[in-house]
């Protein structure tokens, strides 16, 4: 970082935030094999490759962010601040991936004891998993390099999901001080975004390049004649490197007007802003899919948006150490790009009822400072409505692939925080803390599905029952305690928790 201010007037500064990282992460697994391997922190993304560790999943991050901003005093009781803030870089998930073939993931259903009917092949690959023989409880990369040497194609590779990101975003901003009790702030800003998101193959494991085609495809009955990701190259070869299975950008443009009015006299502090604004969202194709032929390449229609924000804040000082506060908001959350389309890899469809959820939330508290003692309570609300939802998976009923869009989406969460710290010795504190609260579903939204193969739709149903039905994994009621000694710049804390009410979807 660096400033420079070449008068009392003026005044510029840098900021460069640069931290490149890669590191192998964790896969989800099931049961039965943390039990087999008698190990909770089983890991079946990594295997042994020319008796080296490799790890399939790899995460790399590589995103620069250069922010400049430039303050200018232009009288006694106005200034203008204008900033800028550029992002360009990008980020990749590795995986591992198999054409047409059989799965290499070791804790795949059908290589696991229960799969098994006969005693013999239950017993035998019961030792394995006991056993930790790494060939079938990780990734046996020494096998797919043999089995890829067998066909003329590869039929097992890695490759990364890549975001290449370009955001540019720009404030200005207006403050200006009426007098001793009154301040203003107003402005503009706007952001640019341009996510082009691709599979890219890192590694052929030992074979040669392969044909760009939908394996998914290839046993369709219907669609096996329809196979090409890009009808633009039809049967192009790819290697190491090269662009397969999708590649599409999500543009994202917003433009915002915003103004805000502070008010302090003697006890009273208030605090009120308002917030108007344009979005438009549109994607991208760059490969022309041949089952999507006509609405995969080139850009989508562009969706159209108008987010806005209404807050306020007030406290009042009781006396210097008691005071009162609350807060009011309504919001029309910007969309998410990636949520407003049926699917994104390769389809330009955008989901029936494009719309921006609504979000209200209220607080109202009090604390209390002393020489020794703090405290503070406050209760919550925070209504949420209009949300929705796009998840992409194989559905039973149909046998198929589909797209699930979740409308109508709404939830409340609401209770009451309080908190103490209380200094009851020279370098000892005490600390309390506990929330107890409601996060429920308060509607019935409907689910509509979608072929994924054709857009064609499926079903649609309304699901009453969801309301009342508590939402994610935060639990309801949770406490704290703790004792901690401080000295001489160093810490030492005891700590003990309480969680209840969890719930899992």
């Amino acid at each position: 970082s660096a400033t420079y201010k070449p008068d009392s007037l003026n005044c510029l500064s840098l900021l460069l935030l640069f931290t490149p990282s890669e590191r192998a992460t964790r896969k989800a697994s099931v049961n039965e094999a943390f039990t087999l391997t008698g190990n909770h922190y089983y890991n079946p993304s990594w295997g042994y490759q020319a008796g080296k560790v490799r790890s399939a999943n790899l995460s790399k991050s590589l995103l620069p962010t250069l922010v400049g901003s430039y303050n200018r005093e232009l009288t006694k009781r106005s200034d203008i601040t204008i900033s800028l803030a550029l992002t360009a870089g990008q980020t990749a998930r590795g995986s591992i991936d198999w054409l047409n073939t059989q799965t290499p993931l070791p804790d795949n259903y059908r290589y696991l004891p229960s799969y098994y009917d006969h005693p013999i092949d239950i017993a035998a690959a019961t030792q394995s998993w006991v056993d930790n023989d790494s060939r079938y409880t990780q990734i046996d990369f020494d096998g797919l390099c043999q089995t890829n040497r067998l066909f003329p194609e590869s039929i097992y590779l890695t490759s990364d999901r890549v975001t290449r990101t370009a955001d540019t975003q720009l404030c200005a901003i207006m403050q200006s001080r009426v007098n001793d009790t009154l301040k203003l702030y107003y402005g503009a800003k706007a952001l640019f975004s341009h996510n082009r998101h691709f599979k890219q193959i890192t590694d052929l494991l030992g074979s040669n390049e392969f044909t760009d085609i939908d394996y998914f495809l290839v046993d369709d009955k219907t669609l096996f004649n329809s196979l090409n990701n890009d009808m633009q190259h039809p049967g192009r070869k790819v290697g190491v490197a090269d662009r397969y299975s999708y590649d599409y950008a999500l543009d994202n443009i917003v433009t915002k007007l915003f103004a805000a009015v502070e008010y302090h006299k003697n006890r009273l502090s208030l605090l009120a802003s308002a917030e108007v604004g344009a979005q438009w969202v549109s994607r991208v194709g760059f490969f022309q899919k041949e089952i999507f032929a006509n609405s995969s390449l080139g850009r989508s229609r562009v969706l159209g948006y108008a987010p806005w924000s209404l807050s306020g804040e007030a406290k009042f000082y009781i006396s210097p150490q008691q005071t009162i506060f609350g807060s009011l908001s309504a919001t029309a959350v910007e969309a998410e790009p990636q949520m407003e389309f049926l699917q994104t890899e390769y389809n330009n469809r955008p989901i029936d009822n494009p719309n921006l959820a609504k979000r209200y939330t209220f607080t109202a508290g009090y604390s209390l400072k002393l020489h020794k003692l703090a405290l503070k309570a406050q209760i919550f609300a925070n209504y949420n409505n209009d949300m929705h939802e796009v998840a992409h998976l194989y559905h039973d009923a149909y046998s198929t692939f589909s797209d699930v869009v979740t409308d109508n989406i709404s939830t409340i969460a609401a209770g009451v925080e309080a908190e103490a710290h209380y200094d009851f010795a020279y370098h000892w504190q005490a600390a309390l803390a506990a929330s107890f609260g409601k996060y429920c579903y308060t509607g019935a939204p409907t689910i509509t599905v979608y072929a994924d193969t054709d857009n064609s739709l499926l079903s649609t149903e309304r699901v009453a029952a969801a309301k009342g039905l508590n939402t994610g994994t935060t639990p309801q009621i949770t406490s704290i305690a703790q004792v901690g000694y401080h000295n001489r710049g160093w810490r030492a804390v005891i700590e003990a928790e309480y969680h209840a009410l969890r719930y899992y979807m």
